[in-house]
């Protein structure tokens, strides 16, 4: 062989390595590719590319490659399957604070479609993800009120959120409490006509007492006019009486009524709710002067006061004694033929 062949041999030799180390390299270039990028969310290692494994924050992580357990650092497991060397944070779901569990070696939330697949003690699937009960009685919660569908403890509004017949729902705290007329000697805790006296609406509720022991259908106005609004459309009623008291019952924009006594404004009355007869007193500034229930089979009066208190009066004893202020309906009820008599301002 001549040099000048040798040196042509030379160059093409070198010439097929330095091919052969760029077609190594794009290899390697494309295997990175097809792995995928990290930081994607996941649930699960599956959820992730080759190469990768699903870490503590729910997102796709890079991973060091791995055969045995041997080749992943200390605190770490090989993860044959994926190749991958993952750090273990867990072997089994009681490892995990509750309402986590360990899903491939690491505590996270788990998804579901149904409460079978909770299989943590007391867990149940609510808006797709397993979690503990907070309720499963009544008695789990402070409120004394459980969502049996959604085992949450809920506030009450009314007391038919409670117990019926047992408990009654104190308005101030939307705690459901035990009815004080059939607790025990409940009776005896039901005051009577001298504490209704001292009570937070009682000069309200005498400053108009036409309604007083439910006879306002016996009470008769003496005019009646209908109250208009700026564009001289009718907006309510004003029943006047004999001895200068008047009631007001607006219909617009929504239903509610005020009450004038001889010498001064008694209250603004609005319906809290209707279905169970919870009405809310107002003074003349709209501050809220407390709620007024008449509870049980007409068995107990129940005033939720301004300041959060709940006094309690038995019924009977306020109708034995005739209290003054006391009614079974807050609402004057205008005798026949009623709004017809209105004539316009």
């Amino acid at each position: 062989m001549t040099r000048r062949t040798a040196t042509w041999a030379a160059m093409a030799i070198a010439s097929l390595v330095l091919v052969l180390a760029i077609g190594i390299s794009c290899s390697e270039d494309k295997k990175e590719t097809t792995d995928g990028d990290a930081g994607g969310d996941c649930a699960l290692d599956a959820d992730c590319a080759a190469g990768q494994v699903c870490g503590e924050q729910g997102t796709c992580e890079a991973c060091q490659a791995c055969e045995v357990r041997s080749d992943c650092p200390t605190g770490y497991s090989c993860n044959a399957e994926r190749g991958c060397c993952k750090k273990v944070e867990c072997g089994e779901d009681t490892d995990c604070e509750d309402p986590q569990y360990c899903l491939d070696l690491v505590c996270r939330p788990k998804a579901c479609q149904d409460s079978a697949e909770c299989t943590r003690e007391a867990h149940h699937c609510l808006n797709g993800e397993c979690i503990k009960k907070e309720c499963q009685s009544a008695d789990d919660c402070e409120t004394h009120k459980c969502n049996l569908t959604t085992f949450l403890c809920e506030f009450c509004a009314k007391d038919a959120d409670c117990e019926v017949g047992v408990e009654v729902c104190d308005t101030s705290t939307g705690h459901c409490i035990d009815n004080p007329f059939v607790d025990g000697d409940g009776v005896g805790e039901l005051k009577g006509c001298d504490e209704w006296k001292e009570g937070c609406l009682y000069d309200s509720l005498i400053c108009f007492d036409k309604i007083t022991l439910g006879l306002a259908d016996d009470v008769s106005f003496t005019e009646c006019t209908v109250i208009l609004d700026n564009e001289g459309n009718g907006r309510g009623y004003a029943f006047s009486f004999e001895d200068g008291s008047q009631w007001r019952w607006y219909t617009r924009p929504s239903n509610s009524y005020e009450a004038f006594g001889t010498e001064a404004y008694c209250y603004k009355l609005i319906p809290e709710d209707l279905i169970a007869g919870i009405f809310g007193y107002y003074d003349s500034v709209g501050e809220l002067m407390g709620t007024y229930m008449v509870g049980g089979a007409n068995e107990y009066v129940k005033i939720v006061c301004g300041d959060g208190t709940t006094e309690w009066y038995d019924t009977s004893r306020l109708q034995r004694d005739s209290c003054p202020g006391y009614t079974l309906t807050p609402l004057y009820s205008p005798p026949s033929p009623g709004i017809e008599q209105c004539r316009t301002e």
